[in-house]
């Protein structure tokens, strides 16, 4: 291994990785839901 910057051991290109899926899949049920209610799927009741 060269000389990488490191967090927790792990280099940041694997940290950056990991962080983007992780925030994808965070905010993707909430980015679903808005784009749901900008087309009124969602019936008002």
């Amino acid at each position: 291994m060269n000389s990488d910057l490191l967090f927790f051991g792990i280099p940041a290109e694997t940290m950056l990785i990991v962080g983007g899926l992780f925030i994808i899949s965070a905010l993707s049920p909430t980015l679903v839901a808005l784009i749901l209610k900008h087309k009124k799927v969602f019936k008002d009741e």
